[in-house]
């Protein structure tokens, strides 16, 4: 088993051993709205921010899934990491357009 494969086991393992099925199909929900399949072109700002904001709509259940189980040091940065992507969010659904005053 691969490593990558070995980490999901026992994120799995985890979130079932603590009854959490409903937050493992909130990350199954929000995973499953991506399209993984296809290599993104190379982009521009704008669309790299909405890329962005779309790929990071479907992962954020699992980062914040991730937070419960990290040491708390490491779940600060990620806590940060996600508060700092949430206001890309909020600005980019917001009418923000990367580049548009220049």
């Amino acid at each position: 088993m691969n490593l990558r494969k070995s980490l999901l086991y026992c994120l799995f393992s985890i979130l079932s051993f603590f009854g959490m099925s409903a937050v493992m199909e909130v990350i199954d929900r929000g995973i499953s709205t991506l399209d993984l399949t296809t290599k993104p072109a190379p982009l521009g700002l704008g669309d790299a921010i909405t890329q962005l904001v779309t790929i990071f709509a479907g992962v954020r259940p699992l980062l914040t899934a991730l937070v419960m189980i990290l040491p708390k040091s490491w779940a600060a940065g990620l806590n940060a990491f996600i508060a700092a992507l949430d206001v890309v969010t909020m600005n980019a659904n917001a009418g923000f357009k990367a580049g548009k005053d220049v």
